[in-house]
């Protein structure tokens, strides 16, 4: 994953050509010493219980209410954030009672406002997009959304999004339904990437009693009342001034619309709730349930049941298969500390709450992939929501509880793009285990595009991916022990090895690598082709895919004879033309590589002991050209560049070892030996030691 270091609020334009990072991060313990985020830090959230209720005492504050202060923290916006995701970039709109406009916590981050209830001065009117509801709500449910991380007060989920403000809400509090069509086209019309609304239609005791559960989660309603019976909602919520101009304004856009599942604690949501069950854009909706932040934690809205507006007698079936549980997400919504009015704070409680948590999760995750379609960014908040709260039950919390720290996470199968398109083609980087090049760290492959189930583009350093296996083909110290002079290349061919004098050929009938040597005195030319392998090495995926390779070589072999004691040493090296195929890896230069050793012996009547050091084939230079897939674009183009790296090894083997030889008689022979190898396979600081005794009798 991308890793920063500290935020700083950073004014950016609207994005319109790929997505652009956060800077200046801070890690999560350090967002968490902050007391604008973790609230129960100073006196911030005892101001806030005191501006909705100043007859709560400090004791009760202390003991009872202070649990409920860590709502950024329970939902991870903190991991998001020190991942780079803050929601810059992305654009939310609040379609509700306004807002305290000259609230320092909005400051730089109010788009545009536009007033769209009856009584708006523009329309005659005496109410303007100034805040005005006796709880602040609009200004509340902006904050909690995006309020600025800027050291005071209370912090959004997405403090870095901006904001379109729609007053959709009456200053006493009424919601104009009919108005969220037009409201929602306004701000499509502005770039919203999603769109709040926290409001619901009420329902009356008589027709919570009517509903009826026919299948786990699902009712319908016996109330034959005109403005409850199935007609009626199908007129005004379904067929009428509702429904239709919000299901129209939705469409054409890919904005996701986030509503709260109501506050009445009946076993369904109600209306806006309803269009989570529109085919044609109900992947684009969320319903908010409101969760409890205390102890084991309950839902405290309305639950995810869904009502059926199409009910089939003789089946006792839904004709309209869609649940209101597959688009039902929880977030905190109690006693939530947020903006007020006249630059203040205060705590509300209830699904209006819960839902703009979710819209400014929603800003988050479309900040890093402005490519994803808004049913992707609503389904990854909903398929990475945590189960894992008390009693849970698909049909009480739908998906669960928000969790961006696991939405910012990959999800699935990660793959390597091998097309020009996030959603295209990708292989698997389960598959990357087929490459290992001894002590590379190709920094080329340091920030690799990996692309998650979601289409969502993530960085990882490609040379974890690389796993060790071992390329020596001489044990050093067991040939010093038997004199025989190292040809470190011929092995590569992995044959089978023919001497004739001089001339030494190695032949693998497996494939088609093949080796031949000739000496000359000291000196050794040899050349070796190996099929699938380069020195040793291979790779076969999609960022590096060579095909074989070709080697030819020189090697110098000396002793020098001192009465009882032989200094001896070796040096080969190696020019390799590598067979690149197609990949990220497009071509390479000639590889040089060497190999050498040097040791002493000393050898007495009955017995030899010697020293030795070697260093095994190792790359040493040679630059290959990659084509890096770089970012993704808005609309899901994976842009490339072009990189130059050295294969040489970072980390080469340094073989150390003893030998000792005995001869205890004419036709018996002990030889013991003990080596330390470091850097073991490349593999830095990895280290090994073998240990080996052995007899031979000779009849």
């Amino acid at each position: 994953m991308r890793s920063y270091a500290v935020v700083v609020v950073v004014e950016e334009p609207i994005i319109d050509d790929g997505p652009v990072l956060t800077e200046n991060v801070l890690s999560v313990e350090e967002y968490l010493a902050r007391g604008d985020v973790n609230y129960a830090i100073g006196d911030t959230y005892k101001e806030a219980v005191w501006n909705m209720n100043d007859n709560i005492n400090e004791e009760y504050i202390d003991t009872k209410l202070l649990s409920l202060a860590n709502n950024l923290e329970l939902i991870g916006a903190p991991v998001a954030w020190s991942r780079g995701y803050t929601g810059q970039g992305s654009v939310i709109a609040i379609l509700d009672s306004g807002i305290d406009i000259d609230h320092p916590e909005f400051a730089n981050s109010i788009l545009d406002t536009k007033c769209f209830v009856n009584s708006c001065i523009e329309n005659g009117g005496s109410e303007t997009i100034d805040d005005k509801n006796r709880y602040s709500h609009g200004t509340h449910v902006a904050g909690i959304a995006a309020a600025n991380l800027d050291g005071v007060g209370t912090t959004g989920v997405a403090p870095d999004a901006k904001l379109l403000i729609g007053k959709v809400a009456y200053d006493g509090g009424y919601f104009a339904f009919n108005r969220a069509g037009e409201a929602i086209e306004w701000a499509v019309n502005n770039g919203a990437d999603v769109i709040n609304i926290s409001a619901n239609t009420n329902v009356d005791r008589t027709y919570k009693d009517s509903l009826v559960e026919f299948a786990p989660g699902q009712f319908y309603s016996t109330d034959t009342r005109a403005q409850y019976a199935t007609a009626g909602y199908n007129n005004i919520l379904i067929d009428g001034q509702y429904h239709w101009p919000t299901v129209n304004a939705m469409q054409n856009n890919e904005a996701v619309l986030v509503v709260s599942a109501g506050n009445q604690r009946i076993a369904t949501s109600t209306y806006p709730g309803y269009l989570a069950l529109n085919e044609e854009i109900g992947d684009r909706v969320l319903v908010v349930g409101a969760w409890d932040q205390r102890g084991n934690g309950k839902i405290i809205s309305n639950k995810a049941g869904t009502v059926c507006f199409d009910f089939n007698d003789e089946t006792q079936t839904c004709n309209n298969t869609r649940l209101i549980s597959d688009q039902f997400i929880m977030a905190p919504g109690r006693y939530v500390a947020s903006t007020s009015d006249g630059g203040e704070y205060r705590t509300l409680t209830g699904s209006s709450m819960a839902a703009p948590a979710v819209s400014g999760a929603v800003a988050i995750v479309h900040q890093m992939w402005p490519h994803m379609k808004g049913e992707n960014l609503a389904k990854l908040l909903l398929n990475t929501a945590n189960k894992e709260v008390y009693a849970y039950d698909v049909n009480v919390h739908g998906q669960g509880l928000l969790d961006l720290a696991e939405a910012t996470s990959p999800q699935g199968v990660l793959g390597i793009p091998i097309t020009g398109r996030v959603e295209g083609a990708t292989s698997s980087v389960n598959a990357l285990s087929t490459m290992s090049i001894s002590g590379a760290n190709i920094s080329s492959l340091s920030s690799l595009m990996v692309i998650d189930d979601y289409d969502r583009d993530f960085y990882v350093d490609g040379n974890n991916l690389n796993v060790g296996t071992d390329t020596r083909t001489t044990q050093t110290t067991v040939a010093a022990a038997n004199g025989i002079q190292s040809d470190d290349y011929q092995g590569f061919a992995r044959g089978t090895q023919l001497g004739l004098q001089n001339t030494m050929l190695n032949i693998n009938t497996d494939n088609n690598s093949f080796g031949i040597s000739q000496k000359f005195n000291m000196w050794t030319l040899g050349l070796v082709t190996e099929d699938d392998t380069f020195l040793g090495n291979y790779a076969n995926n999609a960022l590096i895919n060579v095909g074989g390779s070709t080697t030819a070589y020189i090697g110098l072999n000396k002793e020098y004879v001192v009465d009882n004691t032989t200094f001896f040493g070796g040096l080969n090296i190696g020019a390799t033309k590598l067979n690149v195929q197609d990949a990220m890896m497009t071509s390479t230069d000639t590889v040089l590589s060497n190999s050498a050793n040097i040791g002493i012996k000393h050898s007495t009547n009955n017995s030899q002991f010697g020293i030795v050091a070697g260093l095994p084939v190792a790359i040493t230079s040679g630059n290959a050209n990659f084509n890096v897939a770089s970012n993704v674009s808005v609309d899901g183009n994976i842009e490339t560049m072009t990189m130059t790296s050295s294969l040489a090894s970072r980390s080469r083997e340094l073989d150390l070892g003893l030998f000792y030889n005995l001869q205890l008689s004419d036709s018996a022979t002990m030889n013991t030996f003990v080596e330390r190898r470091f850097n073991h396979s490349g593999i830095n600081n990895a280290t090994s030691t073998e240990v080996g005794i052995g007899f031979t009798l000779i009849f």
